[in-house]
């Protein structure tokens, strides 16, 4: 893959961090998806996912994930950083 591509594909997953992060600052929240739109999030960039038992698909940017809810709502959500 050409270095240019790793670079732009790094600056998004940065990017989206950044702004659950930034709009997380406790750990567990709930936000419309426009709020994430709005603020540069993008959707088609992740780190790695998470499948829970009840088959639930968490979606990470490093340590800070998403779940989606109905009536586009999203649960904002930080990674315990034991496991990794």
């Amino acid at each position: 893959m050409p270095v240019a591509i790793v670079k732009r594909i790094d600056c998004f997953l940065k990017k989206n961090r950044e702004v659950l992060e930034k709009l997380n600052p406790t750990g567990k929240l709930v936000v419309n998806k426009s709020v994430l739109l709005r603020a540069g999030f993008n959707f088609q960039y992740h780190t790695h996912t998470y499948m829970t038992r009840r088959g639930q698909r968490y979606v990470f940017c490093y340590d800070q994930g998403y779940l989606g809810l109905e009536s586009d709502q999203i649960l904002l959500v930080r990674d315990l950083p034991e496991r990794y």
